[in-house]
């Protein structure tokens, strides 16, 4: 990456034959950078800080899909034989105009000044995810870019297909609340009050369940808009707690894994993912350590990313990774029985492999099952309360009905 004093400058200019050039480059300064163009015989007309270095502070916030395309078309660009800069400008005229568009221009850039692409990357906003600068570094050492990019491909469009399902199972339950609540709301606020209009001229004694409701009713009426405030304040404020707090994100990761119905969806994602991406990070030729250090920021949850730390504390001990693994409590003896059998074998990556194969099968069961049940589910919860209420609205009219 560039030091701390440097900053990227877009810049034009002319070669010693006269033709344009252009292209974005690092230095400390404006006219340093002219003086080393000058020696390299390009003599700089215009330059400015470069749009990409003023965001490389922004985290880069992915579209779905967006870097799993660049990264297949970029693959099949050099399976086709042409030059990595080429595939690069080819794959950039593909993509939408974006900031991640932007970083990737830079990128070739760097390129085609003669950087590497692990180090081009590296030093871009993409430079943040360890795990596609390490593997696409030990790629162009032994010369199989074009195979780890589209590995890479599939990889990341499964991790977002998991992403997308977990975030299906845990978003549902929280469907079910939220409708639940602004149904029961809408009901206490506006057709609620009207009936009791109706019974205030009646004079007779209303049952308790109608009372009860009525009494709901105003208490909905007076503190509804406030408690609203109050609750979407309290989440803002408790998100940016979490987010700053390291200690609160690990207990928060840790509940997660222990709710019903969802904890279990997420457990066999995180374990999809150590074991999808620990299988990649070895085919692609990374050591067992580096791999690991690769694979524990990609789990998504910080309980399993810890246990990556530990197991790669005991390895450094000199402990195999089926022992490591088994030590610890979040995998289950089928993840330990199947590294065993990949170290025996020589076959760890495609052992892997079949784990991550395995778990996704899993969490697409687990959210199926979980869909069919809330579903059903939303409308019993619902039907529930909306019986309830016009029960309430109407048992006075039936009791006056009686008397009449």
């Amino acid at each position: 990456m560039t030091g701390v004093s440097s900053r990227n400058y877009s810049w034009t200019g002319k070669d010693l034959s006269g033709q344009a050039q252009q292209g974005i480059s690092s230095a400390s300064s404006p006219e340093l950078l002219r003086r080393e163009l000058y020696i390299k015989g390009i003599l700089v007309t215009h330059c400015k800080v470069s749009k990409t270095s003023a965001q490389k502070t922004k985290p880069l916030r992915l579209q779905p899909g967006m870097l799993s395309l660049f990264l297949r078309q970029s693959a099949a660009m050099l399976q086709a034989g042409l030059p990595l800069v080429q595939a690069l400008e080819i794959s950039i005229d593909c993509l939408p105009a974006s900031r991640f568009k932007d970083e990737i221009t830079y990128i070739k850039q760097q390129v085609a000044q003669g950087s590497l692409l692990g180090e081009a990357i590296s030093g871009s906003a993409l430079g943040k995810q360890s795990l596609l600068v390490n593997m696409i570094k030990a790629a162009e050492q032994s010369g199989t870019l074009d195979i780890t990019l589209q590995s890479l491909a599939d990889d990341h469009q499964k991790a977002e297909k998991l992403r997308a399902r977990v975030k299906k199972a845990l978003f549902y339950p929280l469907m079910v609340l939220l409708v639940a609540l602004l149904v029961t709301t809408l009901l206490l606020v506006k057709v609620v009050p009207q009936f009791e209009s109706t019974f205030a001229g009646l004079g007779a004694e209303l049952p308790a369940l109608t009372l009860t409701v009525m009494a709901l009713s105003d208490f909905a009426i007076m503190y509804a808009p406030v408690a609203g405030v109050v609750l979407v304040v309290a989440i803002l404020v408790l998100r940016t707690l979490i987010s700053r707090n390291n200690t609160l994100q690990l207990l928060v990761d840790k509940l997660i894994l222990v709710l019903p119905l969802c904890g279990s969806i997420v457990q066999n994602a995180c374990l999809c993912r150590f074991s999808q991406t620990l299988s990649g990070s070895l085919r692609a030729g990374l050591p067992l350590m580096q791999a690991l250090e690769s694979t524990a920021a990609t789990t998504g949850n910080r309980v399993f990313e810890s246990a990556c730390i530990t197991i790669r504390h005991l390895i450094n001990e000199g402990q195999p990774l089926s022992y490591a693994v088994r030590k610890n409590k979040l995998f289950p003896v089928m993840i330990a029985q199947l590294v065993y059998a990949g170290e025996q074998s020589g076959t760890l990556d495609q052992m892997l492999q079949t784990c991550a194969d395995r778990y996704e099968q899993y969490v697409d069961q687990a959210v199926d099952t979980l869909s069919s049940m809330i579903e059903p589910l939303i409308m019993i919860v619902l039907g529930t309360i909306v019986a309830v209420l016009m029960l309430a609205m109407y048992l006075p009219v039936f009791r006056l009905g009686a008397v009449l």
